[in-house]
């Protein structure tokens, strides 16, 4: 490699600030394989339930509504993996990662020891994996909020996916904002608001997962952008300093399966896109 393309690439690199990311690979919202609870409501009545969790963020709260109908009865089952809501009326919860409940339990509050603090960046969607959709009628709010800053959401949506199969909801539809809407880079709080939807309905829902970006060329670190972190990693990989073995793989930029100056045309051109 010739000192004039290294002197093209390498520069002082920039000071940037750092937060929890979410590795691409960890996709998982909530299995709700943990804090298995039951509640049984009367009409008009708010109970909740919150604690640490295996869930994204380790925090999940959640209150109940019984909005209409003589019993409704919300079961997380850690076992099977699932939230279920059971009514012969119609009823509503509000699961809350990055939240507290307020007193009572009557809905979710900010905590501070309960922050998400999590990167988004590399996602474009939610899955929801449908267990039961009576009627087809379930409906979905989803809220994602950043400290400080902005709050995106999704109007209600009724989904109409049949039980066993997967309901994608694009960012793209949480199109909903306030206050400049959601930083997907340093997103604190989401909440996933379900409805039965049709009175006597019963749902459920579980796992809730991510659904990440495809690769993208030149991005050595994997944080989903390309920048001048990734010139610096990949300068390392080619000087021999950089053993990452991420870092590596993501270096070789025309796939020959060789990391050398004939990969220096496509970081350029990445870093230029």
């Amino acid at each position: 490699m010739s000192g004039r393309i290294t002197s093209r690439i390498v520069f002082t690199a920039f000071m940037i600030g750092v937060h929890v990311a979410v590795s691409a690979t960890a996709d998982v919202v909530d299995d709700f394989s943990d804090g298995g609870v039951v509640l049984n409501t009367t009409p008009g009545n708010l109970i909740g339930s919150e604690g640490p969790s295996t869930a994204l963020g380790g925090w999940r709260a959640f209150y109940f509504h019984n909005t209409y109908g003589t019993f409704a009865t919300l079961t997380l089952d850690e076992d099977e993996g699932f939230f279920r809501i059971a009514s012969d009326g119609l009823a509503q919860s509000s699961i809350g990662y990055g939240w507290r409940l307020s007193p009572g339990g009557s809905g979710l509050q900010a905590g501070l020891n309960t922050v998400m603090n999590a990167d988004f960046s590399c996602y474009s969607a939610f899955r929801f994996h449908i267990r039961e959709n009576t009627a087809e009628r379930l409906r979905l709010i989803v809220s994602l909020r950043t400290s400080g800053g902005g709050t995106s959401s999704t109007p209600q949506l009724t989904v109409t996916t049949p039980a066993g199969q997967d309901f994608i909801l694009p960012f793209s539809s949480i199109s909903v904002t306030s206050g400049g809407g959601v930083n997907y880079a340093d997103v604190d709080h989401m909440t996933i608001t379900v409805y039965n939807g049709f009175v006597g309905a019963t749902v459920s829902i579980g796992p809730i997962e991510l659904v990440p970006l495809p690769e993208l060329l030149g991005d050595i670190n994997g944080d989903c952008t390309v920048n001048l972190l990734d010139r610096d990693l990949f300068v390392g990989v080619l000087l021999g300093t950089n053993t990452d073995p991420e870092h590596i793989s993501r270096s070789d930029l025309n796939g020959d399966g060789e990391i050398d100056a004939r990969d220096v045309a496509g970081m350029i051109e990445a870093l230029t896109d």
